[in-house]
C-alpha cells in the first residue's frame, strides 16, 4: 500500500529484518483487506494503521521465534486493535450525544416561557410567605434562610423548641396549600 514501508514499522536489528520483511511482504496486503472487510464502514478504523500497529506489537516481542504462527498472531492482534478502536469510538460517540442532549436541555431550561413561569411561581410563593402570620413567617425564615436550628430560633424569639417546630410545620402546610391552589 502507498505510503507504508517496512522501514516505517520496524526498528528491528538487521538479523531480524529478513524474517520481518518476509512477513510484511506476505501478509501486509491480505491483513489490510481482512481488516477493511471485517470492520468496514463509515466509522471503521484505518486498515493500514491497524496493520502497522499489529506489526509493531509483533516487533515488540522479545523472542519472536517463540511465536509459532506469526500470521495468526498478526490477524488476532489486528482484530483486537480494531475492536479497541471501535469500542473507543462508540464510547466517545455516546459521550458526545449525552453532552449534546445536556446542552440542549440547558438551553431549553432558559426559554422565555420557562423563565416567565418560574417568575410567576416565585411571586406566588413570595405572596404565600407574606400572608403567613408573623410568628410562622419569622420562624420559617430564620430556619430556611438563615439556617438556624429550632433551639436557636426558640432562644431568639423567646419561645419553646416544640412551639417553633409547630410554627414551621404550619407555615409549610399553608405554603404548600397556596402553591397547590396556584398550580
Amino acid at each position: 500500500m502507498a505510503g507504508v514501508s517496512l522501514d516505517s514499522i520496524t526498528s528491528a536489528d538487521r538479523d531480524e529484518r529478513p524474517q520481518l520483511k518476509q512477513l510484511y511482504e506476505r501478509y501486509w496486503n491480505d491483513l489490510c483487506r481482512h481488516i477493511r472487510a471485517t470492520f468496514g464502514g463509515a466509522r471503521a478504523p484505518d486498515p493500514q494503521d491497524v496493520a502497522q500497529s499489529a506489526f509493531a506489537r509483533y516487533l515488540s516481542i522479545d523472542d519472536q521465534q517463540a511465536v509459532e504462527n506469526p500470521r495468526a498472531f498478526l490477524y488476532t492482534t489486528a482484530r483486537n486493535i480494531a475492536l479497541d478502536i471501535a469500542r473507543h469510538r462508540k464510547h466517545a460517540d455516546r459521550h458526545s450525544q449525552s453532552a449534546a442532549q445536556d446542552e440542549g436541555a440547558q438551553t431549553d431550561d432558559f426559554s422565555p416561557e420557562r423563565i416567565a413561569l418560574a417568575q410567576e411561581r416565585a411571586a406566588a410563593l413570595s405572596k404565600a410567605i407574606e400572608n403567613l402570620p408573623k410568628r410562622q413567617r419569622q420562624a420559617l425564615l430564620l430556619n430556611r434562610l438563615h439556617d438556624l436550628s429550632y433551639s436557636e430560633i426558640a432562644e431568639r424569639i423567646g419561645s419553646s423548641k416544640s412551639d417553633v417546630r409547630r410554627q414551621i410545620v404550619r407555615a409549610l402546610e399553608t405554603i404548600e396549600a397556596a402553591m397547590e391552589a396556584y398550580e
